[in-house]
């Protein structure tokens, strides 16, 4: 994709929807050791493709905001939301591929609606209790990822850190 000079400052808008996995291969999801994988955690959001100026070396901006929708755990007793401000510089290295690297702001968002439940601990069962209250943290993270364009469509692998 031959990009020609232009004085436009955002040169297209995006709208995204995908997937959001955390903690992949390493949190265990069940009692023979089993880890979790992929998380069905739908994620939409929009970004702004701007073509990065000084130096003129072809990069582009590419600043986004995601919404991983709520997830319900715990009998629906805790809800979490994850909001992400990112803020990436991609590179067409082909026509069809864009790399992207850059850091993100992400807003993980708690909320315990309280009680307990009886769970196996061993032999016996134990009592746990669910948080009565909301919790938020604010992380910084490095982001990296590959992009396939086709069309006025893309499709995006990217991680975090």
């Amino acid at each position: 994709m031959a990009r020609a000079k232009s004085t436009k400052t955002i040169e297209a808008i995006s709208f995204n929807v995908g997937p959001h996995t955390e903690n992949f291969n390493a949190v265990q999801s069940d009692a023979s050791g089993g880890k979790r994988k992929f998380d069905f955690a739908p994620t939409i959001g929009a970004g702004l493709l701007i073509p990065w100026r000084p130096w003129d070396l072809g990069l582009l901006f590419l600043p986004e905001l995601n919404w991983v929708l709520p997830q319900f755990s715990g009998e629906s007793r805790i809800v979490k939301n994850i909001f992400m401000l990112r803020s990436d510089l991609g590179y067409d290295v082909l026509p069809w591929l864009r790399l992207r690297a850059g850091t993100s702001l992400m807003w993980l968002n708690q909320h315990g609606r309280g009680g307990s439940t009886e769970l196996e601990n061993g032999n016996t069962t134990s009592t746990f209790y669910y948080p009565e209250e909301n919790r938020s943290s604010l992380n910084n993270t490095v982001d990296l990822g590959a992009e396939a364009l086709y069309e006025d469509f893309s499709f995006r692998f990217q991680t975090y850190t």
